[in-house]
């Protein structure tokens, strides 16, 4: 019996952490990444990040043209997007929810053509606690 209680305190002691952790990734302030636009680059060209991690992702326009930021997942599909004017800046926030690489590009007809593209490589997060087997 009493080796029972203390296997399921051990074992309740084990997820409330796990829970905690958990919870505390999702409290942090986002963290702010940087992007520079100018013609025809998106500087630097890979960034990384954390599944669920919130990004502030603070766009600088130093081109002469107008351009914008769309981030898109494996298939193509549109995941986030902000456009900055010429000599101007812009924020956006976005949270990655599966490991894997995403696109970042520029939208505008031509601009990924030229060369306007990034990569965004988000890792899974480690697992936090594994519980004891029941063995």
């Amino acid at each position: 019996m009493l080796v029972r209680r203390v296997y399921f305190s051990v074992l309740f002691g084990l997820a409330a952490l796990a829970l905690a952790a958990c919870g505390s990734r999702s409290a942090l302030p986002p963290r702010s990444i940087a992007v520079e636009l100018t013609e025809f680059t998106i500087t630097p060209t890979v960034y990384s990040a954390q599944t669920g991690e919130p990004l502030t992702f603070v766009v600088t326009n130093q081109g002469v043209l107008d351009h914008n930021v769309t981030i898109l997942n494996p298939s193509g599909k549109e995941l986030a997007h902000v456009e900055v004017k010429s000599g101007q800046a812009a924020r956006f926030d976005f949270h990655p929810s599966a490991p894997g690489g995403l696109q970042i590009i520029c939208s505008i007809d031509g601009h990924y053509k030229a060369g306007m593209s990034a990569q965004l490589m988000v890792n899974d997060l480690p697992a936090v606690a594994q519980a004891p087997s029941g063995r």
